[in-house]
């Protein structure tokens, strides 16, 4: 990664909690304005995942100069669940070196991947279960990267 600051984000596959889409906007915001932050990191799976993506091009109007990665668990993602039609709705996409032994252990070790890459995280997590909350979790554990709970409004 580069001197900025980086934001990735977590939440549940089945999230629909539109209520909240305003409120993340305005975190993306104050990290672009406040925190530095230039680059954010998007699993690309599930509708949290799809409504943040949707937010960070709507910013990307205003602030330019901000990117949006697509990390991949599996090279074979870019054929498959990326169609090639969607690839340009992402600055870069990243197929990092996860190690992994088989499909199992390729998520999880993305999401992982994406925690230890970056300073802020913005999670949408309202169950215990999922590889959502095992990343937050771990995210916790670490703590190097700054939490932003978008159901503990401040």
């Amino acid at each position: 990664m580069n001197k900025f600051e980086s934001c990735t984000f977590f939440g549940h596959r089945d999230f629909g909690k539109l209520e909240y889409k305003d409120y993340i906007e305005e975190i993306f915001e104050y990290l672009i304005l406040n925190k530095n932050v230039r680059v954010f990191l998007s699993g690309g799976m599930g509708n949290f995942d799809r409504i943040c993506e949707g937010i960070v091009r709507k910013l990307k109007e205003r602030y330019s100069d901000i990117c949006l990665r697509l990390i991949l668990p599996y090279p074979d993602d870019i054929g498959f669940k990326v169609a090639k039609r969607d690839i340009n709705l992402y600055d870069e996409i990243v197929l990092p070196n996860l190690g992994a032994e088989n499909g199992r252990d390729a998520i999880p070790k993305r999401n992982i991947f994406m925690v230890d890459n970056c300073e802020f995280i913005v999670s949408g997590i309202y169950k215990k279960e999922g590889g959502a909350a095992a990343a937050v979790n771990y995210a916790r554990k670490k703590k190097q990267a700054r939490i932003i709970d978008i159901f503990q409004k401040k």
